[in-house]
């Protein structure tokens, strides 16, 4: 779904007032910030992608790395944060994860770096980088950009009429709308939805981790 038709969707359900077209659109940007902070909704899968920009990198000398702008949470099958190695067979050189004390204790050499830490807004390498390394990480990141017109993101294309239900509860309270109802009730099973898929994924993912069925 598009931005232009998730802002048809709710023009629709309020009577067809395209006076509010550019209200709606920033409700509903404003939507789906609000639904990727909320604590008590569980992370949907489509947002694990891979993170990779030509300032994610290290600095020899320098163990830390600032956390990217967007990084919501790390993902625990589906994630990992990689050394990239174009020049390598497997690009992908994964880092294995510790207790940022560990990470400083343990490893204290200059090197190519074998595993890291979470500490505040920075990722801690041990060891120390030698030289300058692409990083790649897979995680959840947010995908709330400014969108408009016929553009689309994550959210629109997999979970619109959540996003459509945030934002239409939002607009139709303000409106004192009688299209209010529905958008409550809109918005609650989509919730529901969204929690009922993330426990399908994980039921999954721990029969997949446990070799699936015999």
């Amino acid at each position: 779904m598009t931005m232009d038709e998730a802002i048809a969707w709710i023009q629709r359900q309020l009577g067809f007032r395209r006076a509010l077209a550019s209200e709606i659109q920033t409700s509903l940007q404003q939507a789906i910030i609000r639904i990727e902070l909320d604590a008590t909704l569980s992370r949907p899968r489509f947002l694990v992608q891979e993170y990779s920009d030509g300032a994610f990198v290290t600095t020899a000398g320098t163990r830390t790395v600032a956390i990217p702008t967007g990084f919501l949470q790390e993902a625990e099958l589906d994630g990992g944060l990689y050394i990239y190695d174009s020049t390598a067979d497997d690009p992908y050189i994964e880092l294995t994860k510790a207790e940022p004390a560990y990470v400083r204790g343990a490893f204290t050499e200059s090197e190519q770096p074998t595993h890291y830490g979470i500490q505040g807004a920075n990722l801690i390498f041990g060891g120390i980088p030698d030289a300058a390394y692409d990083l790649r990480w897979f995680a959840y990141f947010k995908d709330n950009s400014a969108i408009t017109g016929g553009e689309t993101n994550l959210w629109l294309t997999h979970r619109p009429f959540l996003i459509i239900g945030e934002a239409g509860v939002h607009i139709a309270s303000a409106a004192r709308s009688p299209s209010l109802d529905y958008f409550s009730q809109l918005l609650k099973a989509e919730r529901q939805a969204l929690e009922a898929t993330v426990v399908v994924d994980q039921e999954a993912d721990s029969s997949a981790s446990m070799g699936g069925d015999d």
